[in-house]
């Protein structure tokens, strides 16, 4: 069985966002392979949508056995489990607020542009939330497609101007 290392990013602003993520990084470590290394939690703001709560985000190195559709699959099942819903948005919005939200992000060298599956993820180079905490673990990190730039000159051309706030 082949191991990888993966990056998902994780994010909640509903109820205790501290303690979901606490729970999800548990989750993820029990049920999809081993939690390498966490960045710290960081404070933001909703990115694509209005929302009085802030967010609560992290990145986690994980090592996995897991094929990228059965780890996709796998996030999408500890989410429910942990109560989010995908309820519909607002009419004019995409996004709205979650209780967990679970991302793959980068999967090593593998790239998938399928209406169901994009990896790296799609808006990864444009999303501050995502890439001040990637590049804090590793910001020499180059995700495949991305012109061969790392995660650190992708964060210094990143146009997102949200504020983004590492937490003690």
């Amino acid at each position: 069985m082949a191991f990888r290392v993966v990056y998902i990013g994780l994010g909640s602003n509903e109820g205790d966002s501290n303690a979901y993520l606490k729970q999800a990084v548990e989750e993820i470590n029990s049920q999809i392979g081993k939690v390498l290394r966490q960045s710290s939690c960081y404070e933001t703001e909703p990115w694509g949508f209005h929302s009085e709560h802030y967010f609560i985000n992290q990145v986690i190195e994980v090592e996995t056995p897991l094929s990228t559709r059965k780890l996709v699959e796998s996030l999408l099942e500890l989410e429910k489990q942990m109560g989010r819903s995908r309820s519909i948005p607002a009419e004019g919005e995409i996004y709205t607020s979650r209780i967990i939200d679970m991302d793959l992000l980068v999967d090593g060298e593998i790239m998938y542009n399928l209406p169901e599956l994009t990896v790296p993820h799609a808006r990864l180079a444009d999303r501050k939330f995502v890439l001040v905490p990637l590049t804090e673990l590793s910001p020499n990190l180059v995700p495949p497609g991305l012109k061969g730039k790392n995660v650190s000159q992708l964060l210094e051309s990143c146009s997102d101007k949200t504020q983004v706030r590492i937490l003690p």
